[in-house]
């Protein structure tokens, strides 16, 4: 009988382990299709975002995400009409809000009558002026454009050797940029990068009226960098005989010839890499001239940042080291520079 019970036993548990196995199997199964499911249901979402973001255009590939509407949250005195759709109608209007203690606040609202539904985020921005103008790089772009102080009055000066400028005293233009999208709202932007140039001729363009630098390769766009260019805002081109008194930045085509990592200051005796050095970290030298080597008028770095943005060099062009260290990367000699001198 002992020998009995125990086959019974043995076969009970042969049994119990077969049913285990059989759980374990359906289990894996179970969670195999649920990830399966899981997979689908992901690959649906994301195809579909995917379409939205096709559909709404937008250039970074991702669909917009509504934005929560509310009413307006302060009284405008003035409604800019915004044309999404190019048919010469208002389908939207920026709101601007009074002026109080020199700032005044902006939204995107829909709408032509109170109460005014607001579309994303409001903003506080100086009281300068605004509108709703097209950019080389973005049609319908909210634009600030304001001024930095002034510290006199612009006067004429003699040059050497003949001729009068203009010596700038502040009062630098400065602009700020917000996209508009009609689900989002205001989305702050690059001015400077919007106002690019299409289509350049030269591989580096330096606008001396916004005192913005753009570098582009193959063609496109590649950067853009805030710059300080020469305090005086007009007159005769430099050449021999004036350059050290001429601090015009001077306008039309160069070649970029003259490279220089940690350059020497020879004015003062200021050796390379002092962080006292008015050229900074980078020399690109462009020559204006024959026989001046490349060596007087250049792009360069700064040991003044706090001066990028206004007319205050000696006719070169400024920028801060890192981004002068930034642009030498991709520099080569006898790349081509124009400089202009033109308002947006």
């Amino acid at each position: 009988m002992a020998g009995v019970s125990s086959h019974r036993t043995g076969s009970a548990a042969a049994r119990h382990r077969q049913r285990e196995t059989r759980r374990k199997r359906f289990l894996r199964r179970r969670l195999t299709l649920l990830v399966l499911l899981l997979a689908v249901i992901v690959g649906a979402y994301f195809g579909i975002d995917w379409a939205l973001s096709r559909w709404l255009g937008k250039p970074d590939g991702t669909a917009s995400q509504p934005t929560a509407t509310v009413q307006l949250t302060f009284e405008p005195d003035v409604l800019l009409p915004v044309d999404f759709d190019g048919d010469q109608k208002s389908d939207a209007n920026i709101a601007v809000g009074p002026t109080k203690n020199s700032v005044r606040q902006i939204a995107l609202v829909t709408g032509t009558k109170k109460p005014y539904t607001q579309v994303g985020t409001a903003y506080e921005v100086p009281a300068f002026r605004l509108e709703v103008r097209d950019l080389p790089r973005a049609k319908q772009v909210l634009v600030l454009n304001g001024s930095l102080p002034k510290t006199g009055e612009e006067k004429k000066v003699e040059i050497p050797g003949g001729g009068q400028a203009t010596e700038a005293a502040g009062g630098e233009p400065f602009y700020q940029a917000w996209r508009l999208d009609k689900i989002r709202g205001l989305i702050s932007d690059d001015f400077y990068a919007l106002a690019a140039p299409d289509n350049p001729t030269t591989d580096i363009v330096v606008n001396k009226w916004l005192n913005a630098l753009w570098f582009y390769k193959d063609g496109k766009l590649a950067a853009t960098y805030r710059v300080a260019t020469g305090r005086y805002l007009d007159g005769p081109a430099p050449a021999a005989a004036n350059q050290d008194k001429n601090y015009v930045t001077p306008l039309g085509k160069y070649a970029i010839t003259n490279l220089q990592v940690n350059p020497a200051y020879n004015k003062t005796g200021i050796q390379g890499g002092d962080p006292k050095n008015p050229l900074g970290t980078r020399f690109m030298g462009f020559s204006v001239y024959s026989g001046d080597a490349a060596n007087v008028w250049a792009i360069h770095g700064t040991d003044q940042p706090e001066h990028i943005g206004k007319w205050i060099s000696d006719g070169c062009i400024r920028l801060k080291n890192q981004d002068a260290e930034k642009l030498f990367e991709v520099i080569k000699t006898n790349m081509t520079l124009e400089i202009v001198n033109t308002r947006p």
